[in-house]
């Protein structure tokens, strides 16, 4: 896929052809990691065991066994 992005001339005569290339692939490859880090971020969310039915059953079973060695006040 090509996406055509315009730029001023005067950006491209005071930084150089090369420069802008260079920024535009730069922000491109910026773009790539951010994407990533949103999916594995996703990805972490759904598997949270905070809601899952069956790790919150065995904690609370767990919480049961042990909370006689604890003071609650």
């Amino acid at each position: 896929m090509q996406i055509t992005i315009e730029v001023q001339d005067s950006l491209v005569d005071t930084l150089g052809y090369e420069r802008v290339i260079d920024l535009l692939t730069d922000s491109a490859s910026r773009l790539e990691m951010k994407i990533a880090a949103q999916e594995i971020l996703r990805e972490l969310t759904d598997s949270d065991p905070m809601s899952d039915p069956a790790w919150s059953a065995a904690r609370q079973q767990a919480w049961e066994q042990e909370k006689h060695k604890y003071v609650l006040g």
